[in-house]
């Protein structure tokens, strides 16, 4: 993890109230206790990893913070951003929501941290070059315990695994339950299995 950290550990401590306030005063209570069940994995899994475990867990809890968001102000936020929206994204408006979210969090909270900025942003298809902390926000959002798809015996298997090896699993489980893979998403595997 970068050791020159913009948001230090003590600053997102301080942040996580504020951010868990702003959550329950507007998620369902479904999208709630995912957040808190991604929070508290991604915390254990970068605890595992030698990553951050706060910072695991302001992700994991701020990670979905605009999934329930109108599309009008995910794509009004979102536009704020200098990168243009993908072909998907502009079709899907609800898949801006980590981009969002990550502009929330930048903009309205003055979180500089480029890792945690970058986990949130990119935790639906992930990306190539994809910080550690993303990758584990990845697994988490995948892998949380209230997923149906998912036994804890997989789950114990693939975060037996490397960090990448854990990524390149949950992708290929995802394939075999006929999900498509976005570009960002491929690439991310591409260099991951160029890289073992």
């Amino acid at each position: 993890m970068n050791t020159s950290r913009a948001t230090d550990s003590t600053s997102l401590d301080a942040l996580i109230p504020v951010v868990e306030r702003y959550l329950k005063q507007t998620l369902s209570r479904k999208r709630f206790k995912h957040t808190v069940r991604v929070g508290r994995l991604c915390r254990d899994i970068c605890g595992r990893y030698g990553l951050d475990p706060e910072a695991g867990y302001f992700v994991g809890m701020a990670h979905d913070l605009a999934r329930e968001w109108r599309n009008e102000d995910l794509v009004e936020l979102s536009s704020h951003d200098a990168q243009p929206f993908s072909a998907l994204e502009a079709e899907r408006p609800l898949l801006l929501h980590g981009r969002a979210a990550a502009l929330f969090l930048s903009e309205r909270l003055g979180v500089t941290d480029g890792e945690v900025i970058d986990a949130v942003r990119h935790h639906t298809f992930g990306r190539p070059g994809f910080c550690a902390l993303g990758k584990a926000l990845f697994l988490a959002d995948y892998l949380e315990p209230g997923r149906k798809y998912i036994d804890s015996e997989f789950r114990r298997k693939v975060l037996a695994r490397p960090l990448d090896e854990a990524v390149r699993a949950i992708i290929d489980h995802a394939v075999s339950r006929g999900k498509s893979l976005a570009e960002p998403t491929r690439a991310m595997y591409d260099e991951i299995a160029t890289e073992s």
